[in-house]
């Protein structure tokens, strides 16, 4: 049991620095475009003024956040060696601390961008899971 709090908890913590350090990166990359579509939400969101970034942001957001789920996925089981516990609590805390995220900026993504986000968290967690028991297999 130890093993599988300790799995959820390192998949959350390397989704999340994952998630953070990457948009850091881009925005500072990428200042006069990602970094100041950035800046504008953040000013829109402090002030509750409608506000929604660029498709192209989105779509980075949406492939960004699926390679990252997978990983953590990956990460969780690999150190909990129980895929299907596992990989399920780590999605579920996700897509918890995920809703929580999207209720502040509702009205600022588009009805897809919340759907697509928030419906491949639990699933690509799941493929994450299921790629490490087939590695763990592959090791033996």
């Amino acid at each position: 049991m130890l093993k599988i709090v300790l799995g959820i908890f390192v998949g959350f913590v390397v989704w999340s620095i994952l998630w953070i350090g990457t948009d850091e990166l881009l925005a500072r990359i990428f200042a006069d475009w990602y970094g100041a579509d950035r800046a504008a939400y953040f000013e829109a969101l402090s002030k509750g003024a409608p506000f929604t970034l660029s498709s192209t942001i989105l779509l980075i957001s949406l492939i960004r956040g699926t390679i990252f789920t997978i990983l953590a996925g990956f990460i969780s089981v690999s150190i909990s060696k129980e895929h299907s516990r596992t990989a399920l609590f780590l999605g579920v805390l996700l897509l918890a601390v995920g809703v929580y995220a999207h209720s502040y900026s509702i009205f600022n993504f588009p009805v897809w961008y919340h759907l697509l986000f928030l419906g491949m968290l639990v699933p690509m967690t799941l493929v994450g899971g299921k790629l490490a028991k087939k590695q763990g297999q592959n090791d033996q």
